[in-house]
């Protein structure tokens, strides 16, 4: 059972039912404020909840020692929320900060921008993109695209499946196989992101999430793995592919989309971190807006004094 603030409980497995019935009855809009995401990373994040009003506060912790709020899953009372998680920040002697704060949270809680200093952050936007675009690519905004579908589909023979639970090991070796190539050893962000991938394949069932494995001459090429995220919106949460072949991107994309989130009218392909190549690569697939989001500190907080990503 998740505590009540101001204690705070490492996120885990047994967590899961409290924050998705919050999340159900409250969908969010942001890509972090899923059970996945936050289970995914909290080996790295560190990330803790506490009851709070009538939902959660979260707590993250920074390899640099830095302590951070996300923001306050709570309905109502939201500048509450806020200045309760910002005075106990100040009590372990830690910088008020809020991070991943949605714009729907402050349209839904102004006065909170009229207290705190708010910061756009654009690394952490999240791309909205309309499914049937993705499904379709059709016209002259998707010509590239289409051709490297196309690419793919005239130059190898492959196969397709919505992944289950006897395909978590092949996940696995595909991911491992992927960070090889890439070298993730090198870069603590890749390597972060590789234990969080791991995590959420090997809990795939108990998250509730679909994926899909794209193979060729029956060896996995690609990988991905989503859920929904709200009514209107599903949530790509992980999509890996062997760049070796030409066009698997576009392709691993379409065909999952077109099996698990035909039904949705909007897909989150999450942030792009403020790596250069991956915000061309997510605005080359023509979002039709941006789900922005913002870092909260106090009113008197100067330039020099905000905390880093």
């Amino acid at each position: 059972m998740i505590s009540r603030f101001p204690d705070f409980t490492p996120l885990n497995l047994e967590l899961q039912a409290e924050l998705k019935a919050y999340l159900k009855a409250n969908p969010p809009l942001g890509s972090e404020y899923t059970f996945t995401n936050l289970f995914g990373w909290q080996r790295s994040a560190d990330y803790q909840a506490a009851r709070f009003g009538d939902g959660f506060l979260l707590r993250r912790s920074h390899r640099s020692g830095r302590e951070t709020l996300l923001e306050p899953l709570v309905t109502r009372g939201g500048l509450e929320a806020l200045e309760a998680g910002f005075d106990y920040l100040a009590g372990r002697g830690r910088m008020a900060e809020a991070e991943r704060v949605t714009e729907s949270f402050l349209e839904r809680f102004p006065a909170v921008a009229e207290k705190f200093r708010v910061v756009e952050d654009r690394d952490n936007h999240d791309y909205l993109y309309l499914v049937r675009e993705l499904i379709d690519l059709a016209g002259e905004k998707f010509h590239d695209k289409q051709n490297l579908y196309r690419q793919f589909v005239r130059k190898y023979r492959f196969s397709y499946r919505p992944m289950t639970g006897a395909d978590i090991q092949a996940g696995l070796d595909f991911v491992d196989h992927w960070c090889r190539k890439r070298e993730c050893d090198k870069y603590e962000g890749l390597n972060q992101e590789k234990r969080a991938v791991r995590r959420m394949l090997k809990n795939f069932e108990t998250l509730g999430l679909r994926g899909g494995l794209l193979e060729i001459e029956g060896n996995p090429v690609a990988l991905t793995l989503g859920e929904p995220l709200n009514p209107e919106t599903y949530v790509i949460h992980v999509e890996k592919a062997d760049s070796a072949y030409t066009g698997v991107y576009q392709a691993i994309n379409r065909e999952f989309l077109k099996e698990a989130a035909a039904g949705f009218r909007f897909v989150n392909r999450e942030q792009d971190m403020g790596l250069l190549g991956l915000r061309q690569a997510k605005l080359s697939y023509n979002p039709v807006r941006l789900v922005r989001k913002y870092r909260l500190f106090p009113a008197g907080a100067q330039a020099g004094q905000l905390g880093g990503s």
